[in-house]
């Protein structure tokens, strides 16, 4: 649970239990990226200093929106606790990169020849071609589909009302494409047109 602002937010599975009620990002996803920070990572001390490295699917489109909301001091209470951070750096970097760092650091990624990193998101899916010293190749970004429209897409299929024995809902099929994809657990996944996983269902439950 999250207090800012004078608004108390519920982010992640919590968020799941009102249903009534609802708020996720669509669109802009800039303008949420500072509730996932603060929700989302565990704080050493009461007050403390912070430099932050995220991603975008385009950050040369939201890296200046991401920084100006990130950069600062922030005062906040998470699941009771009463927080000040001061964020004194922020790197917007494409997504993808931290794939291919985390496989390089394991010894997977070979000494010569490229990688393809493939990144499906709850909404938005992307693939990026990288070479063997972590320099972007090429690239493809795609700010429709990912597991969401997976989900729907086969839950209107014959095929899967012919295998189940009953009609698809979006609700039966998606926790198997999240499965699948390997994707974070989200409080969304009833939700028709979600379109980031950056932050897995949040909702005002106070003002």
């Amino acid at each position: 649970m999250l207090e800012y602002q004078g608004k108390t937010w519920h982010i992640g599975f919590k968020a799941y239990e009102y249903r009534k009620t609802y708020h996720f990002v669509e669109g802009d996803l800039s303008k949420e990226v500072l509730l996932a920070m603060l929700a989302c990572c565990e704080f050493p001390a009461k007050e403390f200093k912070l430099t932050v490295r995220t991603s975008h699917p385009t950050p040369s489109l939201a890296a200046d929106s991401i920084k100006s909301r990130l950069q600062g001091c922030h005062r906040f209470s998470r699941n009771g606790h009463h927080c000040i951070v001061h964020v004194e750096d922020v790197t917007v970097e494409p997504e993808g990169l931290g794939a291919w760092r985390y496989a390089k650091k394991q010894g997977l990624i070979p000494d010569q020849g490229y990688t393809v990193v493939i990144d499906i998101g709850g909404g938005t899916w992307l693939s990026r071609l990288f070479n063997p010293s972590g320099d972007i190749i090429d690239q493809s970004v795609d700010e429709r589909g990912g597991g969401y429209d997976l989900a729907t897409s086969i839950s209107f299929d014959d095929r899967y009302k012919t295998r189940s024995g009953s009609a698809g809902t979006y609700t039966k099929v998606f926790p198997g494409v999240k499965s699948l994809l390997g994707m974070p657990g989200s409080s969304r996944t009833w939700l028709k047109k979600p379109s980031s996983r950056l932050i897995c269902g949040s909702k005002p439950i106070s003002s």
